[in-house]
């Protein structure tokens, strides 16, 4: 079962500007160790997260808990719906303020994410070829999905890359490294 916004807001309060939640005071017909829970939570940030990263709220509706993304009850909190994909604008997966988050697509999704940590050029879309040694510049389309062009310098595949991503609509943020 999913949370709905009404219930969000019963168990946590969230500030929009932040991004942060903040666990609220439970009363007696909410559980039996409401006064527990308050001693040891209400007032505080909530914390927790996903082994890939991402911030998890831990929320019992109904007798069953769950766990959440941080950022899906930010969209929940404040729009009372959550789409089916967002996007932290920034890169951030940490950030969970309403500024940074946006409905997306995969499609849009994919275009603003970081740098794979094996990449090696520093560049996304841009690799040396093993057997040729020219360097690849990769700027797939509908068309041809695999359309690569292979060129005799690093700077030449950068361009080239950096063009198609700018003619695509890829975010400024695409390709950075993580830190």
């Amino acid at each position: 079962m999913e949370v709905t916004q009404e219930q969000l807001k019963k168990l946590v309060s969230y500030n929009p500007i932040n991004g942060v939640f903040t666990w609220l005071e439970r009363d007696k017909s909410t559980t039996e160790m409401y006064k527990r829970f308050n001693t040891m939570y209400a007032g505080k940030a909530v914390t927790g997260k996903f082994s890939n990263g991402y911030p998890k709220i831990s929320l019992s509706v109904n007798g069953a808990k769950k766990y959440y993304s941080s950022h899906r009850m930010a969209w929940l909190y404040v729009h009372g719906e959550i789409p089916q994909m967002i996007d932290h604008i920034n890169g951030n997966i940490e950030d969970c303020r309403i500024e940074n988050l946006r409905p997306a697509t995969t499609s849009q999704n994919q275009r603003n994410r970081k740098l794979n940590s094996n990449n090696k050029s520093g560049v996304c879309g841009v690799h040396k070829h093993s057997r040729t040694g020219k360097w690849v510049a990769k700027c797939p389309t509908i068309e041809d999905p695999n359309k690569r062009f292979l060129l005799k310098s690093m700077f030449e595949a950068v361009c080239i890359r950096k063009s198609y991503q700018n003619s695509n609509g890829y975010s400024n943020t695409h390709g950075i490294r993580a830190t």
